[in-house]
């Protein structure tokens, strides 16, 4: 939980320095994709960020990840 927390507040830091989607997507890609509580968690918490540049990552993770009940949270989180 403390890696999930710290990556959130890592993509926070992000947006606030004008990062773009992309190296923010690099950030979180290290972590993503391992574990699917994991995963979930992380998307949860990235829903409650409002920021266009969210949307943006919320989308390329769905493209990457496999796992179907990630992919479900990702899509509800989007609309």
């Amino acid at each position: 939980m403390e890696d999930i927390q710290m990556l959130i507040e890592k993509v926070k830091a992000d947006l606030q320095d004008g990062n773009s989607d992309e190296e923010i997507f690099q950030s979180i890609l290290h972590l993503f994709g391992r574990d699917p509580e994991t995963d979930s968690q992380v998307v949860e918490l990235l829903a409650d960020i409002p920021h266009v540049k969210i949307a943006n990552l919320l989308r390329r993770m769905l493209e990457v990840s496999k796992e179907r009940k990630v992919r479900k949270i990702i899509k509800r989180s989007l609309y």
